[in-house]
């Protein structure tokens, strides 16, 4: 039974063990994720009016930054074992805290604290996940397993969604918070098993010097990084204003705690089923097949459309209650059903491009500090409007409008500058295939331009990558290479006729190989004519016995690897001859072709 899963999600046997722990830890820590987004909303109105709801996002920025900086501090610190019991344990803890707090001392400024509080849960939970997963596996495993992994979590949303109804009507809202620590801990019991078998890491040899780090200010003088920090900044601000409109409207529909958590329950459990087949099937295929385009502009096309017609209802039938809150509904759904998965994964591919020396330190100032400024920033600016402008929801859905279109043209911007900046980045060869997030996510229409290249280097390199997301076009454009003045190229190509063996190359190969001048080459084409005549070992032996040393060296590598019994025996007869001959040059070719 197990045997059969990992085939359907491409488990290897020695991965089985880790990768089930990790998808049933991350259902828990998922499942403590939905239940505090459904409950803090609703106790924070209870005792406050929705107008406050940009106080909790100046409180995120503030809080989230520096318990985060601490963590990572404590990182330097302590081992790895050691700080994941301590992030989750201090989550599950302080979650029972606020519980003993609501039932002892309940007050409008504790409420305050439950948004705040949850957003931090999710992001020290995501942080442990993820810091323990990239520990057990490496970057090619990462490829392959990670969004099953993250898939866990989006699972727990649609299991779990359907039982905050019940769980509110018997426990209680407050008491849902006991439920939330329930699952860390069974979380935290987990990660604890995944340590406990985890093997000690050994230190890896290196043969080069590290690498200098160029200053921080080199970031912000790089355009195209400029573009990829401001897309995080305007998606993030966006993201609390439909938050605020979403809650507005959801306070005005439910304005009991009660029914209020049950509804947002419901709703994330809808959000967690798009989640979980965006992820799972839709997000990869979508960007193979139609490109970063498609992953950077649906979800702002979508949420466009969601609040357009929010804003005609309010314009044209502002009676009609229902109609707004269906739109919100559209909105925040699209909003968290499309921008943490597609949206997402198109994000993360812009950093690819970016040089080796500087993308982590892109990516860890977009994620810690543009990012969390980004939701202080939209605390300030829904402040602003709906406390001292006194917008209302109507008025927020048209900024939403706008920031959304912002954020449509720097997606468009981007789109347009990520092939240029690929193209440099193959020129100048950055990338090293297995730290790309995801090989198939990369715009082959630059990598089949990229195989015109006057520099030999990039046009091997754009190989390697097109031979790696094992394009149907590359064979034909093999054909085409064999051709190549560079010789280096040409040896290239010919490997991978061999190892691919595109039918068409049979044909081509004998006349290349009768005007290929320099030896090293012709031996590759010959060899490389072996593995496609397998079958037939007669139109190998021409060359085996032909009077050009590089066309029998190719031959008798291409029988001793390719010729099955039969060739193995002439090779080896061949082989002796060679060895036993008075010229020092055969003898050489004998032990070349048996190294």
């Amino acid at each position: 039974m197990l045997s059969k899963l990992d085939t359907i999600l491409n488990i290897r046997p020695d991965e089985r063990r880790n990768v089930y722990l990790m998808l049933a830890q991350y259902f828990f820590m998922g499942a403590a994720m939905l239940f505090a987004q459904t409950i803090s909303m609703p106790l924070f109105l209870e005792y406050w009016d929705a107008s406050a709801i940009p106080f909790t996002y100046i409180g995120i920025a503030v809080v989230v930054s520096t318990i985060r900086a601490v963590f990572l501090k404590i990182y330097e610190r302590v081992s790895l074992s050691k700080w994941l019991w301590l992030t989750v344990l201090f989550i599950a803890i302080t979650t029972l805290l606020l519980r003993g707090g609501l039932a002892i001392a309940p007050s409008k400024w504790l409420a305050l604290l439950l948004p705040i509080w949850t957003q931090t849960l999710i992001n020290l939970a995501v942080l442990a996940f993820w810091t323990l997963a990239a520990e057990l596996f490496d970057v090619r495993q990462g490829k392959r397993l990670f969004g099953l992994l993250n898939a866990g979590s989006w699972l727990s949303y649609v299991v779990a969604g359907p039982f905050t109804s019940p769980l509110v009507k018997w426990l209680g809202t407050e008491n849902l918070y006991i439920v939330i620590a329930i699952c860390l801990f069974i979380a935290l019991f987990i990660q604890g098993v995944i340590v406990r078998g985890m093997k000690k890491p050994q230190a890896q040899p290196t043969d080069s010097a590290p690498q200098e780090q160029p200053p921080i200010s080199a970031l912000f003088r790089n355009r195209y990084i400029l573009l990829v920090f401001g897309l995080a900044a305007i998606w993030r601000v966006a993201y609390f204003v439909m938050d605020t409109i979403f809650y507005n409207m959801t306070a005005i529909q439910y304005p009991n705690a009660a029914d209020s958590a049950i509804f947002i329950g419901g709703f994330f459990s809808m959000v967690g089923l798009l989640g979980f087949i965006t992820d799972t099937f839709l997000t990869g295929r979508i960007i193979s097949k139609y490109g970063l385009w498609a992953g950077l502009l649906t979800t702002p096309l979508a949420l466009i459309l969601s609040m357009s017609g929010f804003a005609g209802v309010g314009l044209f039938a502002s009676t009609w209650t229902m109609g707004l809150f269906w739109f919100a509904i559209a909105g925040k759904f699209n909003n968290e059903g499309l921008g943490f998965t597609l949206d997402q994964s198109a994000s993360s591919i812009l950093y690819q491009p970016i040089s080796d020396a500087m993308r982590p330190k892109a990516r860890a100032i977009g994620e810690g500090i543009v990012q969390p400024a980004a939701i202080g920033i939209a605390g300030l600016l829904l402040t602003l409007l709906s406390n001292i402008l006194k917008f209302d929801v109507l008025q927020l859905s048209f900024v939403y409008v706008l920031l959304a279109i912002g954020w449509l043209t720097l997606s468009i911007v981007l789109a347009g500058a990520y092939p240029k900046q690929l193209v440099e980045a193959i020129n100048k060869r950055r990338f090293k295939r297995e730290d790309l997030i995801n090989v198939e996510e990369i715009n082959v229409e630059v990598l089949f331009k990229s195989l015109k290249s006057g520099h030999e280097g990039t046009v091997i390199y754009s190989l390697d990558l097109l031979e790696e997301l094992n394009h149907p076009d590359l064979k034909s454009e093999l054909i085409t290479l064999l051709g190549h003045p560079s010789s280096s190229v040409r040896i290239s190509v010919l490997e991978r006729i061999e190892r691919i063996k595109p039918e068409q190359a049979r044909a081509e190969l004998p006349p290349r190989i009768e005007h290929e001048p320099i030896e090293q080459t012709r031996s590759a084409a010959v060899q490389a004519y072996s593995a496609l005549t397998a079958e037939d070992i007669n139109l190998i032996l021409p060359y085996l016995n032909s009077n050009n040393n590089a066309d029998t060296f190719g031959a008798l590598v291409g029988l001793l690897k390719y010729g099955g019994e039969n060739g193995f025996t002439i090779s080896h007869e061949k082989l002796k001859k060679l060895a036993e001959h008075t010229s020092a040059r055969n003898r050489f070719i004998a032990a070349q072709a048996l190294r």
